[in-house]
């Protein structure tokens, strides 16, 4: 993998990646009000 493909993978598993610990995040604190933002950020990833 180079170029274009290597960077949308990388910001793809970025993405994915604070995506879960938003969610595990707010599964802690139980405040889900941004569980649509956390949905699509884990949908980029």
């Amino acid at each position: 993998m180079r170029g274009p493909a290597l960077a949308f993978f990388a910001t793809g598993a970025v993405a994915v990646t604070i995506g879960m610990a938003w969610g595990i995040a707010m599964a802690a604190s139980g405040d889900h009000s941004l569980a649509g933002a956390h949905a699509h950020l884990n949908l980029v990833g």
